[in-house]
């Protein structure tokens, strides 16, 4: 069995484009989507609601579960058409990101009932209907392998254009550590390095702002990875997001923990003292580029004086570009 995860949070408008990308998936084994909205206030909660209402037997009593507790209110259906397709809701009485509270015990009884995980989160979508047979079956036929991820569309949900994305094919572990081109929407993972991970590392101490990249890390670290050239998903840009954050201030968070991130990994594992300057090097562009990007350029000379002549060129490339904008 399959674990699908999909984390949402005021996704309103794009909840029911992720669920259409589970439920068109042709698959041959089950596959539960543990969908977890964190108390969203844009009436996503409702959204979910009709279309399990439209597309799910929610009569099925031997089939459907539903449970409340002080955390959440769960409901466990199985597809109306798709046999295969199951869904796990769960609509959290509170918001659990803001308060730094996991909600991994809550489907744990998926988790550690299935062989795979994938994850899809609530903005971001599944085009290819055999994305999860593909991947599934390569890693049923490739013991030595561990996570298989795909290429993805890009969608600006600002303009609504869709860009295909770029041919990332996998290296190995050390130009992971340097650059994170792993989408999370394309991903399958074997469930009991997953697990493993969470034992072992057991992020949450770290309060990394990313969830997926030490994930990747760690398990290239420790098995191999494959690449599937096929475009299987749509990953969208959304202004406010972790990634792509509406003020300097949480930019600059996103970069410095991506950092700490691979300082991490490249410590645990021995790898070259010279990749933490090379990681420190391109984050120090980066943060230059995002001082620029929201005008903020008090300090940004702290991170200009570290770069090429080559890269300070470009700065101020991006410079001009911003002020005429």
């Amino acid at each position: 069995m399959v674990s699908v995860s999909c984390m949402t949070f005021n996704h309103a408008s794009y909840i029911v484009d992720a669920m259409n990308g589970f439920t068109i998936q042709e698959a041959t084994f089950p596959f539960v989507c543990t969908i977890i909205d964190d108390a969203s206030t844009d009436g996503e909660p409702e959204v979910i609601r009709n279309y399990l209402q439209e597309n799910f037997d929610l009569e099925d009593k031997a089939v459907v579960r539903n449970e409340e507790t002080d955390d959440y209110v769960l409901c466990f259906a199985q597809h109306k058409t798709n046999k295969n397709c199951y869904f796990a809701v769960l609509w959290l009485k509170y918001n659990h990101y803001s308060i730094k509270k996991t909600k991994r015990p809550y489907i744990s009884r998926w988790l550690y009932n299935s062989k795979y995980i994938a994850m899809c989160e609530g903005d971001d979508y599944w085009i290819d209907p055999l994305k999860l047979q593909k991947q599934v079956g390569f890693l049923e036929s490739h013991p030595g392998y561990a996570l298989s991820y795909t290429r993805t569309n890009h969608l600006n949900q600002k303009n609504g254009k869709i860009r295909r994305g770029p041919y990332f094919p996998y290296v190995d572990f050390k130009h992971l550590l340097i650059q994170n081109h792993i989408a999370t929407v394309t991903c399958v993972i074997k469930m009991d390095i997953h697990l493993k991970y969470h034992k072992e590392i057991n992020p949450t101490q770290y309060h990394w702002i990313m969830g997926d990249y030490p994930l990747w890390l760690y398990v290239a670290a420790n098995q191999n990875v494959h690449f599937l050239p096929d475009i299987t998903s749509v990953y969208r840009t959304v202004q406010g997001s972790a990634s792509r954050p509406n003020d300097f201030e949480k930019k600059k968070r996103f970069i410095e923990s991506r950092v700490d991130v691979q300082h991490f990994f490249i410590k645990k594992y021995n790898m070259p003292q010279e990749l933490i300057q090379k990681v420190d090097y391109i984050a120090s562009y980066k943060m230059a580029l995002a001082h620029i990007e929201y005008k903020h350029y008090r300090g940004i000379c702290s991170y200009i004086c570290r770069l090429s002549v080559k890269d300070v060129c470009k700065c101020f490339v991006h410079m001009i570009l911003a002020f005429f904008r």
